[in-house]
């Protein structure tokens, strides 16, 4: 069990954020296949709704690298930026290219317009049997290697709903335990 609180980063209307480090969740520097959501109610009528899903980093310092100077009057000092790390997003209004929908027991509708997070259109999630899970999975895997945290927003249509997360590789196997979003600092609202 992993005892990691207050990741929620801000509550806005309905939605929780909740910013994870990626080594909570067993998934620093490797490659991610599966991003998983799953009820752990155990109740049959649940749904929820998702937005802003994605890796994110902290965006490193541009460091001059100086080359040595010749000795000379007209003596030139090369500077070369770090290299941003690439959008991370897995979800932003519609799936990012590579990732794909393996929800079980579950619908999915990725283009739902209320309730958003940001953007125009957000995920909403809808039960058809007991734990029951979302898995927005990239087959070809997804290497954590310039992020730091996973970032998603997520609202729960009712009280009481009990969701845990956790990311795969890709054998399927969970890079950690599920997670469960209570010791996140809190179940959605």
């Amino acid at each position: 069990s992993i005892a990691i609180n207050g990741y929620i980063a801000s509550t806005s209307g309905a939605y929780s954020v909740y910013v994870i480090p990626l080594a909570d969740l067993g998934a620093k520097d490797v490659k991610v296949n599966g991003l998983h959501v799953q009820d752990v109610s155990g109740e049959v009528t649940n749904e929820f709704y998702v937005d802003a899903v994605g890796f994110t980093g902290s965006a490193p310092q541009v460091t001059p690298s100086p080359t040595q100077p010749v000795p000379t009057p007209t003596s030139v000092i090369t500077i070369t930026p770090t290299p941003q790390p690439a959008d991370g997003s897995v979800y932003k209004d519609v799936l990012s290219s590579g990732w794909q929908n393996w929800s079980w027991d579950a619908t999915l509708n990725l283009a739902s317009t209320q309730p958003v997070y940001s953007g125009t259109n957000a995920i909403t999630y809808t039960a058809k049997a007991a734990w029951s899970g979302m898995d927005i999975h990239n087959p070809t895997g997804f290497a954590t290697t310039n992020y730091n945290t996973l970032r998603f927003a997520l609202q729960a249509t009712t009280a009481g709903q009990k969701y845990a997360i956790y990311l795969t590789d890709a054998t399927g196997t969970q890079l950690t335990t599920p997670v469960p979003l209570s010791s996140l600092g809190g179940d959605p609202t």
